[in-house]
């Protein structure tokens, strides 16, 4: 099961202890349940997100309004520095407790959710894969020494096309880091291109398919999220799921967790 861990309105240390409740609650009654935890979130626009890191005078990190989209994401500034802020204190908060630590419930964390360091052009959004790479490396070393190494630790990125890393793959060195102990991919189905229709798209492997990243990094792929979007002839999307890449185990793709149809 993976869960947003912050919430804007939740101190660190109130998230900490609800936290520890839920791990409580687990090992007395779902000890075959585990967890993967998102310990931040790109977009402004819900309230998973850090405390601190927007504010409603519209100050904060959450100050990135990429070409069309309506959603407030974070900023590069975010990146550069800014995550030292309110960020790093949180993720020290949950991650160095000695119950958190030691909890067998915890398969994961993620460094974030979807995250992308990005800014606006022109005539287009600008990518710093670059910059998203050095954080990445920067919180995955923090988190290990945090953690002890008693979890695995990923990125929580959708993919690297997503980060602005599909024509070079610069971003694919985000997930190369050796204490990143797997890939991530958000696969979603169905943006409608113009050149293709719905029911083509759900046929088609999802633009974010990053498992040509697997043998190189010698990593296993984790389909995090995924889903369809029903087409007039199709409602049931059950037999699009299955045939997902990562979702099932075969001999070309690595097994991984399908959470269902969303």
């Amino acid at each position: 099961m993976r869960v947003f861990l912050p919430h804007a309105q939740v101190s660190a240390e109130e998230t900490r202890s609800r936290l520890i409740r839920l791990l409580k609650l687990m090992e007395e009654r779902f000890s075959d349940m585990y967890l993967i935890v998102a310990l931040a979130n790109l977009y402004g626009d819900v309230d998973f997100r850090i405390p601190g890191d927007k504010q409603d005078n519209g100050g904060g990190f959450y100050t990135h309004r990429p070409i069309g989209d309506n959603k407030d994401l974070l900023s590069v500034d975010w990146f550069r520095q800014g995550f030292k802020v309110n960020y790093l204190p949180f993720v020290r908060t949950i991650v160095q407790d000695e119950f958190i630590r030691n909890s067998p419930r915890i398969m994961a964390y993620n460094i974030g959710n979807e995250l992308k360091a990005e800014s606006r052009g022109e005539a287009f959004n600008i990518g710093h894969p670059d910059l998203l790479v050095d954080f990445m490396h920067t919180m995955a070393r923090q988190l290990h020494q945090l953690d002890g190494d008693r979890h695995l630790i990923t990125t929580g990125m959708i993919s690297t096309r997503h980060a602005h890393g599909r024509q070079h793959r610069p971003a694919a060195a985000a997930v190369r880091h050796p204490r990143l102990d797997f890939i991530t991919n958000h696969s979603y189905h169905g943006d409608d291109r113009p050149e293709t229709n719905l029911e083509q798209e759900n046929e088609a492997p999802s633009p974010e398919d990053d498992s040509d990243l697997v043998g190189p990094l010698g990593k296993p792929l984790l389909i995090e999220e995924a889903g369809f979007k029903p087409t007039e002839n199709r409602q049931n999307r059950s037999a699009w799921v299955a045939r997902e890449p990562g979702c099932c185990s075969s001999r070309n793709r690595p097994a991984a967790i399908c959470p269902g149809v969303s």
